[in-house]
């Protein structure tokens, strides 16, 4: 329903945090784990991949950005359908925390 409205009344950005959740790889077992910990996205990942494909246009002036902390634990095989471009930006260190810190105060 978000695809359709954002393509109905563009322009529109669509926001996804926390897509690690979503395009998550498959985590080893280990002896006497339970159960699965979280909900399983697995259909939502297909559902999201293949309407993003098909449903948006570039003339659609819909822009989805995803973001995540957890790069590492994606798995690109089914990221690169979904996403054109990725972008890292890593962590400030202490020092240039500090200084934006000191420039604010």
């Amino acid at each position: 329903m978000t695809f359709n409205v954002a393509k109905t009344f563009p322009p529109a950005i669509i926001y996804m945090d926390e897509v690690e959740q979503i395009f998550k790889g498959k985590k080893k077992k280990k002896k006497g784990a339970g159960g699965a910990a979280g909900p399983n996205f697995t259909k939502l990942r297909k559902v999201l991949t293949k309407y993003k494909k098909k449903v948006l246009k570039k003339e659609d002036r819909v822009a989805v950005i995803a973001s995540t902390n957890k790069p590492w634990e994606m798995n690109k095989k089914f990221v690169k359908p979904f996403a054109q471009k990725k972008f890292y930006f890593p962590f400030p260190n202490y020092a240039t925390r500090k200084a934006l810190f000191e420039n604010f105060m």
